[in-house]
């Protein structure tokens, strides 16, 4: 594994709900020791394009994301993740520490592919960005967008949502946080306008209008 060319800083980090930023501080054995892949890649669009990663949550298939991925394939190099163990796609053994080692994984795959200026797009993953790996969030220069999601019903208000996220992403630099009404785990298939909008800024560096 070659962690020490996948810059950090290059990257434009996305993150719904939240994704646990492991990979900086990966070392090579942190994605070794599997018997089989870490994940499966569907590769679609056009090669030149510039380059939109997109990982599902654990216990998802990569499908969840191939309505969004139909907005954006017209110019750009998509890549759909499935991580092992889901979705048909064989368990590894050992499993290990399951997320820092498929993170790992996806590391030297980026580095191995040669992307740069990436977008990551991640679904969940419980809420590790704002335990265990805060520490990590001070080090990503990146912008970083962060969709929550929200519905009638919550037990906080789409205003306390929004604080409670901004004080978990508070050690970013550039990080927008937006809360989404009328959705609930699965932002881009129960609101799918409001997320093809929010990417679209992502891709076009313009992430004004908040809600």
């Amino acid at each position: 594994m070659r962690c020490k060319s996948f810059k950090i800083h290059k990257l434009s980090f996305w993150f719904i709900i939240a994704i646990a930023i492991v990979a900086a501080n990966l070392s090579a054995s942190d994605a070794e020791g599997a018997a089989g892949p870490r994940f499966v890649v569907e590769r679609r669009g056009v090669s030149d394009g510039r380059s939109v990663v997109f990982i599902p949550d654990v216990a998802s298939a990569g499908a969840v994301w191939d309505a969004a991925a139909a907005g954006i394939i017209d110019g750009h190099d998509v890549h759909i993740v499935t991580l092992a163990g889901f979705a048909g796609v064989p368990a590894v053994d050992p499993i290990g520490p399951y997320i820092e080692r498929a993170v790992g994984a996806l590391a030297a795959y980026l580095d191995e592919e040669g992307l740069q200026d990436i977008v990551l797009v991640g679904h969940s993953m419980g809420d590790v960005a704002g335990s265990d790996f805060r520490p990590i969030l001070a080090k990503v220069s990146a912008p970083v967008t962060v969709l929550a999601a929200w519905s009638e019903g919550a037990p906080y208000s789409s205003d306390q949502l929004r604080a409670i996220y901004e004080g978990q992403y508070a050690e970013l630099t550039d990080v927008d946080v937006r809360v989404i009404a009328n959705s609930r785990h699965f932002i881009m298939l129960d609101q799918p306008d409001a997320f093809a909008i929010a990417l679209n800024g992502v891709l076009t560096g313009d992430r004004g209008g908040r809600d």
